[in-house]
């Protein structure tokens, strides 16, 4: 990838101690990362590791997104650690990149909406000026019990 800057997100901090799990990584062709727009067309050929289940929880069957856009409120989405379409099995780590995909994009349009826009503090990333395409899922690092924060790169694609 030429180009990539890591989004300047404020950790997500939760006062009560907890023990975390190891972060969970996506590479794809042995480079760093997915472009959430192929996460979301089910394009993670490559993916290593995709067929594997990923620590979530060991004590739900939800977690919680928490995405702290630059300049912007936090913003948060539940997902479900079990796949409900093949009876209830842990979701797989593809499976897991297209949900974090779709909320990620579903807290950016909301982001983008105009009484947003006037809250946001830093123009440099305004959501509705950065293209979801461009932006590539690294790692989720877990934050708080029950809650993953994504760290995501901003990597325009050449061509």
């Amino acid at each position: 990838m030429p180009y990539w800057q890591e989004v300047p997100q404020p950790p997500y901090r939760l006062r009560r101690p907890f023990i975390p799990f190891p972060s969970i990584i996506f590479e794809r062709y042995g480079s760093p990362g997915v472009y959430l727009g192929d996460a979301l067309r089910d394009d993670l050929h490559g993916l290593h590791n995709a067929e594997s289940t990923p620590l979530l929880t060991n004590t739900a069957a939800k977690f919680t997104l928490r995405l702290n856009w630059p300049g912007c409120p936090p913003s948060c989405a539940v997902i479900h650690a079990y796949d409900h379409r093949y009876e209830s099995r842990p979701v797989t780590l593809a499976r897991l990149a297209y949900l974090v995909a779709l909320k990620i994009r579903s807290c950016l349009e909301n982001l983008s909406t105009e009484a947003n826009r006037l809250r946001a503090t830093d123009p440099n990333w305004l959501a509705h000026n950065v293209n979801f395409e461009d932006l590539v899922l690294v790692r989720l690092q877990h934050v708080a019990l029950g809650s993953w924060q994504p760290v995501i790169v901003y990597s325009p694609r050449s061509g």
